[in-house]
């Protein structure tokens, strides 16, 4: 019997703003090669234009990215391809 390893990480990058509060997706992306996920969670990402940091991850780490296609929103970077995501809304109380 063989068995498939799928690694699959999750990141709350803060619109990409580091400890130092500097902005910096590609420090973003650094954390994400080295751990070599096969899919990464995101929350907190930018993904509208002019930021649109998660196409920005999406090309330097050749994942593809699955959004709401909005601001400040949760995402998904995969090498597989992703089907039959939905988004939902916990309001505030979690």
């Amino acid at each position: 019997m063989s068995s498939t390893i799928i690694r699959i990480m999750t990141y709350q990058v803060d619109h990409c703003r580091g400890r130092d509060g500097k902005v910096h997706p590609d420090r973003i992306s650094q954390v994400i090669a080295c751990a070599r996920p096969d899919i990464v969670a995101l929350q907190g990402i930018d993904a509208e234009a002019p930021l649109d940091h998660l196409i920005r991850l999406e090309q330097r780490l050749g994942l593809k990215a699955y959004s709401p296609g909005r601001g400040d929103c949760n995402a998904f970077l995969s090498s597989f391809r992703l089907a039959g995501l939905r988004e939902y809304d916990l309001g505030q109380q979690g």
